[in-house]
């Protein structure tokens, strides 16, 4: 009786392993999605550069002060120099270190094909538009399946400055947050993840107003719609959306709890189940690198989403920045018939 209960336990437990072995790990999941972000990306980009449509923007009548070109390039030339620093001390070193991609090594690469993605925000219509002083090619918004904004392939993209930021200030700012929640939790140790988040996040989002006030006051860019009570500054070329810094800090402060909560093995939340997986340390490396692109790229993407949703609401163009047409990137104004200052269609939302 007692071997007949034995083998019916071992029966039991050998299906219960068979049902687990089977399950789809959830980083199989993100790195999934990681494969299609990437594909996507590849999509895009390809279509682009295939198009012919590879070309600056250009500047309109307006010429644009001497400075501004000085700070936009001196902009570009220090983000280049920062990224190479990063890319070095953070992925290589910490690869030669480790003999394998560390978490921050990982999250730097995530975190720059994030940038495909940057336009999805004015879907509808421009979130922001860049200035012509930066060495930029326009843009490849018009590629992105279904997108309904017309003329979004003038959107002056500054590929050297922007693309750069996505190296290594959204990792900056996911190490701040970081040392805000350790530092958080020495000063009030009561304090649960959910405290530590909303602490970073007030950090986090206070750090965005600052910097994008920095970078608006020297004309890197600008937000033209915007929605007016929630606009500090405005009718200037630096007004700013308030909504930005929250929904950025969010989102800043997501990318930092998944940088801190990681498991007994250094394992980040994207890695779910990477343990069980019998594959070798390269493949396994592999696999998490893409979980980590496909955790990181949906996050922005629910940015974007939101931030594409919030122009539905946005005003008209401040006649601030509609008279600096390097500012306008040949949405509106001049030749284009499209006016900019029209209250209830400032761009329309389909050609």
């Amino acid at each position: 009786m007692l071997v007949v209960e034995r083998d019916a336990d071992s029966r039991n437990e050998g299906l219960l392993n068979q049902v687990q072995s089977r399950r789809v790990k959830p980083v199989k999941w993100w790195a999934t999605i990681g494969v299609l972000s990437l594909s996507l990306w590849a999509y895009v980009w390809i279509r682009w550069v295939a198009s012919g449509d590879v070309r600056p923007t250009p500047n309109g009548p307006t010429p644009i002060p001497h400075w501004q070109v000085f700070v936009a390039h001196a902009f570009e030339v220090g983000n280049l120099l920062v990224l190479a620093a990063v890319v070095y001390f953070v992925v290589i070193r910490g690869w030669q270190k480790k003999q394998q991609l560390t978490n921050d090594g990982m999250l730097v690469i995530a975190f720059m094909t994030m940038y495909w993605q940057e336009m999805l925000a004015s879907y509808f219509r421009p979130l922001f538009t860049y200035s012509t002083a930066f060495y930029q090619w326009g843009s490849w918004a018009n590629f992105y399946p279904t997108m309904l904004m017309p003329r979004s392939q003038f959107i002056a993209q500054p590929i050297l400055w922007e693309w750069s930021n996505y190296g290594f200030v959204v990792i900056g700012g996911a190490v701040v947050g970081c040392v805000v929640m350790t530092r958080a939790k020495i000063r009030w140790p009561a304090l649960g993840k959910v405290g530590l988040a909303a602490t970073c996040f007030a950090v986090l989002g206070t750090l965005d107003l600052l910097m994008e006030l920095a970078w608006l006051r020297v004309g890197l860019y600008a937000y033209p719609q915007t929605i007016g009570w929630l606009t500090l500054f405005r009718g200037h070329t630096y007004q700013f959306p308030i909504l930005e810094a929250v929904l950025w800090g969010a989102t800043w402060t997501v990318f930092a709890c998944l940088r801190k909560f990681v498991d007994g093995r250094s394992h980040m939340f994207s890695d779910r189940g990477i343990e069980e997986l019998k594959v070798s340390t390269r493949r396994r490396t592999g696999i998490r690198l893409l979980a980590v692109i496909g955790i990181v790229n949906s996050i922005f993407f629910t940015y974007n989403v939101l931030c594409a949703l919030s122009t539905l609401h946005a005003g008209p163009w401040p006649t601030s920045i509609v008279n600096q047409s390097y500012m306008t990137d040949n949405l509106c104004g001049g030749q284009t018939g499209i006016s900019c200052t029209n209250l209830t269609t400032p761009v329309p939302k389909s050609p």
